[in-house]
């Protein structure tokens, strides 16, 4: 696990001869940094603090894939891992890394350990799939099996935003259409209504009202809802993230079933990896992002340490489905609880994809109902009091 004391740093220092490096590492302070570099003849010259989230921002799964894949294949032609590192030729933070991992490795440490400052940059998965390749005495394996696994992830992010990205465009371009509609038509013709005493409808009264809205009185109304909801959520902020979680796992399927299938696939990864079943979920633990998967898996492990069993324990968990549940009773009645699980995350997979199919046929029917209301209310509020007005002229 990561240690919370630590913090990274950016640095520049010189040698001796004056020659000038860049990097990064983990250290417990300041002081800790500048006695690690003099301790490599360097010279200090400028540090300064990184923040683990911001920097997990910049870093995608291209970065570590990319990385795995040259070390993978540079293993796999026999050369050193120092070696192999040096050959990646990485450059920019994410080279700065590798070239703190390689004097790691230089001072005699696992490739595990070398990684295992930077747990908020890389999945404790990969770091578990290293750390048995290393027991297992093929580092070359476990890199792949770390490997397959983040670009198992990057594959459902990639299904997840192919969801939002086409309605999220077309609801954008339809509410620019609306405001370019307001701006450039509703503008001119709502004086026009008013100069001929046409009687205004709700709609046009409704379209007059938000147009005397300000943009500051706008921006103040968000600014203060914003403040309120998360005053209200800081003050009751470990309720609040626990009732909002079972929330979205009572009432979005979907969410619930990707929670599921990370924990799972991250399970089902480690056991086939040779990995004991405690430290599996405890690894999982601490992979998964949800705070209520957290408590799930921590509980399990627990429940398991005092005698009792997977199946028993998943009875009570949300939203899961009960045939699951004897999947899992089965298999570990057999002997087989591994493939169970195994069994377990390929449905979850499928149940996933099939919910992404099903919300990518409906997010553009959703999108393209709020369309048809955006231009339904300006005919009604606009060029339909236009009509009438324009008969009454030319009646008169």
């Amino acid at each position: 696990m990561q240690n919370k004391h630590k913090k990274m740093y950016s640095y520049k220092a010189v040698s001796k001869t004056g020659t000038r490096y860049k990097g990064c590492g983990v250290y417990c302070s300041y002081h800790a940094l500048c006695s690690a570099l003099n301790g490599q003849n360097l010279t200090i010259l400028r540090a300064y603090r990184r923040f683990f989230w911001l920097d997990r921002l910049r870093l995608n799964h291209n970065f570590i894939i990319h990385m795995l894949i040259g070390l993978e294949w540079s293993l796999s032609t026999g050369q050193p891992l120092s070696m192999a590192l040096k050959s990646l030729e990485i450059k920019g933070f994410f080279g700065m890394i590798m070239q703190d991992v390689g004097v790691h490795i230089a001072q005699g440490k696992l490739f595990s350990e070398a990684w295992s400052s930077y747990t908020g940059l890389i999945s404790p998965v990969v770091l578990a799939f290293f750390r048995q390749g290393e027991v297992s005495g093929n580092l070359s394996h476990g890199i792949k099996q770390g490997r397959l696994y983040l670009e198992k992830r990057r594959f459902l992010h990639q299904q997840l935003m192919s969801v939002l990205r086409l309605p999220l465009l077309n609801l954008g371009a339809c509410l620019f259409t609306g405001y370019l509609l307001y701006s450039e038509v509703a503008q001119s013709l709502i004086p026009i209504l008013l100069e001929k005493h046409a009687v205004l409808s709700f709609w046009t009264r409704t379209l007059i009202l938000l147009a005397n809205i300000s943009w500051g009185m706008i921006f103040s109304s968000v600014l203060a809802s914003a403040i309120a909801l998360s005053l209200v959520y800081i003050f009751y902020l470990p309720r609040s993230k626990q009732n909002l979680e079972i929330f979205l796992f009572r009432f979005l399927p979907l969410y619930s079933d990707a929670q599921y299938t990370h924990g799972f696939e991250i399970l089902s990864s480690l056991l086939n990896a040779k990995v004991p079943l405690l430290s599996g979920l405890s690894i999982t633990q601490e992979a998964v992002t949800s705070g209520y998967l957290k408590k799930t898996f921590l509980y399990l492990r627990t429940f398991i340490q005092e005698g009792g069993n997977f199946s028993d324990a998943s009875k009570h968990w949300l939203c899961f489905p009960q045939h699951y549940v004897y999947l899992l009773r089965y298999g570990q009645d057999h002997g087989h609880l591994q493939d169970a699980v195994q069994h377990i995350s390929g449905l979850l997979a499928l149940r996933l994809e099939f919910g992404i199919q099903k919300w990518m046929r409906r997010l553009p029917l959703f999108c393209l109902g709020i369309v048809a209301c955006v231009l339904l209310f300006l005919i009604q509020s606009i060029f339909l009091p236009l009509y009438d007005a324009l008969g009454e002229v030319s009646h008169g």
